[in-house]
């Protein structure tokens, strides 16, 4: 068989396995976009905030590094500054994530494993919810799973292009959020017991050698500034007792096992499904891992799990639930493995429709039900204030006292955030007010072009130059409305005044 015969053949397996993932995803994204463009007045605070640090790339920022943000640049000055971009970035970001864990699936499994992924990526609470918010944490479970594919492919092939992506995308990961460096490290340990690492030890060089190169500049930047994100990520550790310490852990895997609800209740259906049929009564094999399969189990959740754990209860840090996002979206296919062992008989590859838009759908009405999308941020429950009144009576205010445009805000970032994600053009902010917050804003531009202060308080304000307008204030704990929440702007006059 010719060269060119195998390459299309690849090609068409390549395509008719994830024909269906992509189908599914497309569904995803379309009811994903949907339920957060229809069902919240404003974007969460996270969103929010890339609006405020996409203005301008810069090779870090004061929490994190740079990559996300200039995912957001590259959005807002190719299709305008509109907060349905951001919607749409985050679906797609989903949907990457979810056809390169179903390949990695495919490679480590089969095409049965690969399908079942991509149903239990999509009944994942965590997971999913992924697709509505655009923050670091979306965009590293899209970045960390490339990565990982990535990896693979490079042993399997052991050519140089795979392992210069591999090692590309592991540094464009450390730019996206430090916390990669975790399954980064994974990867290597399950490269070592599977038995591949002398093998691949020239290309793991190269890897490393083009991931070093692609962190560099990020690296010059935190020495120049004071090591700002290394500061933010240290105010994590807050020394707290271990008893204290125990119950976030454990509350920790109660949330990733609660982001499972929706997958284990597609198990109980199997199962009564096999029940009736008389199914039940016949003999299992017993699921049994590979060298390779059992030494990525390790990499890629025990590893990182492990670690995870002990970052909560030997160094004191608040353990966060989105930690576990980059390790449960390799579980997943670990679990889909068993099922599709235990199941065989299933031909789960005619279910994956009907399975994927019913649970879809069943996320989005817990998730909305519950609240979750309520998000603290000042005390406010950011999305479901009215942001695009807001930005409008910015706009206006501003318009009445000058005629230049409106170039920079000031103050508090999720008021600011808002007022600038549903502006008709872009608009830098000076996050709180601090230029150690955002310092390609000078004090200088501040006062040539003049700027709004933007604030929030319980009273309007009577200081000169000044518009308060009253909106609902809710609190996180509690969410019943308040009537006396005041947006506060605050007028600074360009030196010279726009024709």
């Amino acid at each position: 068989m010719s060269a060119d015969i195998k390459v299309s053949l690849g090609m068409k397996l390549f395509l008719r396995s994830t024909t269906k993932v992509l189908v599914t995803s497309t569904v995803a994204i379309c009811i994903w976009i949907g339920a957060a463009a229809f069902l919240n007045e404003s974007q969460l605070g996270d969103s929010l905030e890339q609006f405020i640090w996409g203005q301008s790339p810069e090779w870090g920022y004061w929490k994190h590094p740079p990559v996300t943000s200039w995912l957001m640049y590259f959005f807002i000055h190719t299709f305008g500054s509109s907060p349905f971009w951001t919607y749409v970035l985050s679906a797609i970001l989903f949907s990457v994530a979810v056809i390169a864990t179903c390949k990695l699936a495919e490679l480590l499994f089969d095409r049965d494993v690969a399908v079942l992924s991509a149903i239990f990526l999509t009944l994942h609470y965590g997971f999913t919810r992924r697709a509505q918010v655009y923050n670091h944490n979306t965009v590293l479970v899209a970045f960390i799973a490339l990565t990982v594919l990535a990896v693979l492919y490079a042993i399997k092939k052991q050519k140089n292009i795979y392992w210069i992506l591999s090692g590309l995308l592991a540094g464009l990961s450390i730019l996206v959020k430090y916390q990669a460096v975790i399954p980064l490290l994974g990867a290597l340990i399950a490269i070592a017991l599977s038995g591949e690492f002398k093998k691949s030890a020239k290309g793991i060089c190269v890897a490393l050698a083009i991931c070093s190169l692609t962190v560099m500049p990020h690296i010059d930047w935190l020495v120049q500034n004071d090591f700002k994100t290394i500061t933010y990520a240290l105010n994590y550790i807050d020394g707290s007792e271990f008893s204290a310490q125990s119950h976030r852990s454990v509350a920790f895997f109660v949330t990733q096992l609660r982001y499972f609800l929706p997958a284990i209740f597609f198990i109980f259906f199997v199962w009564g499904v096999e029940f009736v049929s008389g199914e039940s009564q016949k003999e299992r094999p017993n699921f049994e891992l590979n060298v390779e399969q059992r030494a990525w189990l390790i990499g890629l959740i025990v590893f990182p799990f492990a670690t995870i754990i002990f970052i909560a209860l030997g160094l004191g840090t608040r353990i966060q639930s989105h930690w576990g996002l980059q390790t449960t979206q390799f579980l997943v296919v670990f679990f889909a493995a068993w099922l599709a062992h235990r199941f065989g008989y299933f031909d789960f590859r005619k279910m994956w429709v009907w399975l994927t838009i019913q649970m879809i759908a069943f996320t989005i009405f817990v998730g909305q039900g519950l609240g979750f999308f309520l998000y603290e941020s000042t005390g406010m429950a950011v999305r479901e204030l009215p942001a695009q009144k807001f930005s409008d009576a910015a706009m206006r205010y501003w318009a009445s006292k000058t005629n230049c445009p409106l170039t920079y805000l000031s103050g508090n970032p999720a008021m600011a955030g808002m007022i600038s994600g549903y502006a008709k053009h872009p608009i830098q902010v000076l996050e709180d007010g601090d230029f150690f917050k955002s310092p390609w804003i000078t004090q200088k531009n501040l006062d040539e072009h003049g700027y709004l202060e933007v604030g929030v308080a319980t009273a309007p304000s009577s200081e000169p130059d000044t518009y308060s307008l009253n909106y609902q204030l809710r609190s996180y704990q509690d969410p019943r409305p308040h009537p006396n929440g005041h947006l506060i702007l605050k007028f600074h006059r360009p030196l010279v005044d726009c024709p």
